[in-house]
């Protein structure tokens, strides 16, 4: 079952919470980066082995007003702490 999506201007509102990885304000998502180990001892081949991972957006599901209508929307923590200075 898909849950539809409630478009309102350029922010998109969804009825039910969920696991989003993308800020609706901003646009913050995942972004790709390395582990480097804390091994520095050894052989060349062996040095400070890099590893790929993925950084996640800090997002969580607030509700907002938006006009007139109050919409829950996936919202990064820096947002959160902007919306909070802007009121």
């Amino acid at each position: 079952m898909a849950y539809p999506a409630l478009v309102r201007g350029a922010i998109v509102c969804y009825r039910y919470p969920a696991m989003a990885t993308k800020c609706d304000l901003c646009g913050k998502g995942t972004t790709f980066g390395r582990n480097i180990r804390h091994q520095h001892t050894g052989r060349w081949e062996r040095k400070a082995p890099r590893t790929n991972r993925l950084f996640k957006a800090n997002v969580h599901v607030k509700k907002l007003t938006i006009g007139d209508v109050t919409r829950r929307v996936h919202v990064c923590t820096r947002c959160t702490r902007t919306l909070s200075k802007v009121r």
